[in-house]
Order: C-alpha cells, then structure tokens, then sequence
C-alpha cells in the first residue's frame, strides 16, 4: 500500500550490513564520516516492524564496515565475513551473532584480510568472492571453505 514513515535509526551511518531474524532487521557496523574514511561502527540495532521500535544490542567484536554482501542467516544466527577496519584496513574475521544470547562469537578466519567481498552459503559450505585486501584494488579471487 506504498510507502509508509517508519521511526529513524538511532545511529545513522553508512555501508553497514543488515539481516533479517524473525522478522526483525538487523543492522550492524557501518561507518560514520565516509569521506574521511574513518569512524568505523560496532553498533549493533535491531528494528521489531510490528512495536515500530529499535532496540539497542551487543556491538560487534570488531568496529567495521564494508561487510554488506558477505553478512547473511544461517539456522538463525547472522554470519559476518570480513570487512572494513580502521583507515582502509581489512579483516579476515568471520563472526557469528546469536539473537537468543546477544553474543558474537569469532568462528573462522578467511584466507586473507578482506573487504567488499561478496559471501554465501551453499549447504555447509561458505563461498566468497571478490573485495578487496584494502589497497582498493578490486580483485577476483573465489574461496570456499566449510562451515560447522
């Protein structure tokens, strides 16, 4: 029925990764000041579309951003590969959000420090694809490991 106003995020920000469990929408990360590149976000929100309400939740281990396309569900627990760090650093950090507990926990590593990669699942196996090691320079390298 078109579009509807729904209350602002409590910390707007850009290149943050979302999900959603349950209904509700995740948004985790992100950065702050994009120009600079600096100001990273562990800030982790959850917006309930029914009670129309964020709620404020665990921050992420790691302040990062550029983790859109490799944060995905699986079995009900967000999945975040890789990302932005710091002044153009990467991370090789696969980290685990369970809603039930509010706790990241870090469950892998991937090959190399990456960000802007693009991450999914097939079965147990975690494929990803593509970033960059945070030089800016796209690259076309593919992985595909297994996960728990």
């Amino acid at each position: 029925a078109g579009w509807q106003s729904a209350p602002d995020m409590p910390d707007p920000r850009c290149h943050f990764s979302t999900a959603v469990v349950d209904g509700k929408i995740y948004v985790m990360g992100g950065q702050h000041d994009h120009e600079n590149h600096v100001g990273q976000s562990a800030a982790v929100h959850r917006y309930d579309p029914v009670s129309k309400k964020w709620e404020q939740l665990a921050d992420l281990p790691t302040p990062k951003s550029h983790a859109e396309s490799s944060t995905f569900v699986r079995n009900g627990r967000i999945i975040m590969a890789g990302g932005q760090i710091g002044r153009f650093g990467s991370t090789d950090e696969v980290v685990s959000y369970d809603p039930a507990t509010n706790k990241w926990t870090q469950i892998g590593k991937l090959p190399v420090p990456l960000q802007s990669g693009f991450a999914m699942l097939d079965g147990n196996k975690i494929i990803v694809t593509i970033g960059n090691y945070g030089d800016g320079t796209p690259r076309g390298n593919t992985w595909i490991g297994e996960l728990e």
